[in-house]
């Protein structure tokens, strides 16, 4: 368990989270929606949503971390996991 008390700053990215992010470009909007990363939105726009998946991929960690609170990078790790093995579950991507 995780201290309380240790708050990690969102500005300093931790060099295991730069990384491809699975669950931010299969599941765009709705993982952009999970994560407080209302940007991913711009993946609902017709023809330009592919490439903002692309691009949700490669920058999705660094925006999550950002904008969540998390108690560990573990913990980050764990939860955006979870959201990669989430979609192939699901049966489709949600692609606009």
């Amino acid at each position: 368990m995780s201290d309380p008390s240790v708050r990690f700053d969102p500005k300093v990215i931790p060099a295991e989270i730069k990384r491809w992010n699975w669950g931010a470009f299969l599941l765009n909007w709705i993982w952009g929606i999970g994560n407080q990363t209302y940007i991913a939105l711009l993946a609902l726009i017709p023809g330009f949503g592919f490439i903002w998946m692309l691009v949700l991929g490669a920058k999705g960690s660094t925006w999550a971390w950002r904008n969540g609170r998390w108690d560990s990078v573990e913990h980050f790790k764990r939860v955006q996991r979870r959201w990669a093995i989430w979609e192939p579950s699901s049966g489709s991507a949600c692609s606009p």
